[in-house]
């Protein structure tokens, strides 16, 4: 297993480099330049575990860029209306699922979305839902320039009463569109990435938390008090579970066969040591000889899924991107357990489940505040073996798990609570302003920067480097009459005899 201390290592020698591209941004004087700069320095930020949060650095530079934008503003919004502002959508995730629900859920306002960057049409059903409520769906020209993009937000947004931002994390064209005071539309940043770096508080009116540690990371690291936990919306599956028999027949399972069901994009499965989705999938399918595993979202090149996928052929369905109505949900609807990805814990992935009577497992240790204080949360390997052996096993265990769980979820996540939250979050905000982007303590290495590091600096690939540099750090060739001795890819002797 990586070791903790490998790990902050790591996140010491991916902040050293983040500061100096900040050093870089500040020496650099061309304004077209230092834009760039800071394009791929956020870029770094949000794809690297630093232990950082947030940037004035950064955000300067594009404060500065909006100043430079003449856009016409509309004088008054359509009142009601939301703009859900992102910058790609995909046809399958969690991303995009809470835009469609938080549209679904608030059907009381007109909701529409603009896509900032979208490289194609994989945006499933989100087009259907935004018109069927009334909104329109826009995406903005690939080839336009940040400062063209910004212009045209600045000036679309302006006939709307709320902006709510569900962008990535790196992307700066929301500062550059309303960092300036003439922009009056109250913005909410939807914080859909508290774990990371990401671009936008020096533009948040308000932050919608989806946890109580990515809160409490919005408060002390990034320094942001108009904050609120507003968690995740969930889908209308309250009576899902009268599908579990015609989703099964409709994907051809027996009678006897024990489904076992999971989900999240492929990084969420790279391993950092024991345990990994290889020992999750053996030991259980080893155990449970009725037992099907089915994986949406992964890539089976990677990892070891060909391998597992060699060892138990037709009890393991791996598939990697499902239609969410045709395919995900007789998925779900079909499992008799659904467990967690891991190392990385999902968030909409769980909601759906526990909304549709399933239950459920998780070994992460950052996840949604409801199912942290369930059953469902398992602190160790072997709870989680033995909590999945009974649930598969025995049905008055099962039926107890789930509803313990569910009644968490309705105290918590259900549909009614978060719209409640929402309109109270809605009361919250007026009027926009821009704010000082408060840096705090550059020095802290967090636990979930730790975390944030297990996941993209997986076991497999940081050994593979640590051999590499053992195997080839010094390399000695004798051949007859020379010598020639390498450290690090440089010639260090080259002796030849004449």
């Amino acid at each position: 297993m990586i070791k903790k201390y490998m790990l902050i290592h790591r996140i010491k020698k991916n902040r050293k480099k983040f500061f100096d591209l900040e050093k870089n941004i500040l020496l650099e004087k061309n304004s077209d330049i230092k834009q760039q700069l800071a394009c791929e320095t956020a870029l770094f930020a949000a794809s690297h575990s630093i232990g950082i949060y947030n940037s004035s650095i950064i955000e300067s530079v594009f404060l500065d860029m909006a100043k430079e934008i003449d856009a016409e503003l509309t004088s008054s919004p359509l009142p009601g209306s939301v703009l859900h502002v992102m910058t790609k959508a995909w046809f399958s995730g969690g991303h995009t699922r809470c835009v469609e629900r938080w549209i679904k859920i608030c059907k009381d306002k007109k909701h529409s979305c603009v896509l900032l960057d979208q490289p194609n049409n994989l945006y499933g059903s989100l087009k259907s839902i935004v018109e069927e409520h009334g909104g329109e769906l826009t995406c903005f020209d690939l080839d336009l320039s940040l400062k063209e993009k910004a212009k045209l937000l600045r000036s679309y947004a302006s006939q709307f009463e709320t902006v709510i931002l569900h962008v990535h994390m790196y992307d700066p064209t929301p500062i550059a569109a309303f960092g300036v005071p003439e922009f009056l539309r109250p913005v909410i940043f939807f914080n859909h990435a508290d774990h990371c770096f990401w671009l936008g508080c020096s533009i948040a009116d308000y932050v919608a938390d989806i946890t109580l540690y990515g809160h409490q990371i919005t408060q002390y690291r990034r320094g942001i008090n108009r904050a609120m936990c507003l968690g995740i919306p969930s889908e209308n599956l309250k009576n899902f579970d009268v599908n579990y028999l015609s989703a099964r027949s409709f994907l051809g399972f027996r009678e006897n066969d024990k489904i076992i069901f999971s989900s999240g994009q492929a990084d969420k499965f790279a391993p950092i040591g024991f345990p990994s989705y290889y020992n999750i999938i053996s030991d259980i399918l080893t155990k449970e000889k009725n037992a099907k595993f089915i994986i949406v979202g992964i890539n089976a090149k990677e990892f070891f899924w060909s391998k597992l996928k060699k060892i138990f052929s037709d009890r393991l369905i791996l598939k990697s991107y499902v239609d969410f109505y045709s395919e995900y949900l007789p998925y779900l609807a079909a499992s008799d357990l659904v467990l967690d990805s891991y190392p990385v814990g999902g968030g909409t992935f769980l909601i759906d489940a526990v909304a549709a009577h399933k239950p459920i497992l998780s070994l992460g240790k950052f996840q949604t505040d409801f199912i942290l204080k369930s059953p469902a949360h398992c602190e160790k390997y072997e709870q989680f073996l033995d909590k999945a052996h009974k649930i598969l096993n025995d049905n008055n265990y099962a039926k107890q798990h789930i509803n313990k769980v569910f009644q968490q979820y309705l105290d918590e996540a259900d549909q009614t609570q978060w719209k409640s939250r929402f309109e109270h979050l809605l009361s919250l905000v007026h009027v926009h302003d821009i704010y000082p982007v408060t840096d705090g303590d550059r020095n802290k290495i967090d636990a979930v920067s730790i975390q944030f590091a297990r996941w993209i600096e997986p076991v497999d690939s940081y050994w593979k480097q640590v051999q590499k540099i053992r195997k080839f750090c010094i390399s000695i060739h004798t051949k007859k009459n020379s010598l020639e001795v390498t450290i690090l890819g440089k010639k260090i002797i080259d002796f030849r005899k004449k």
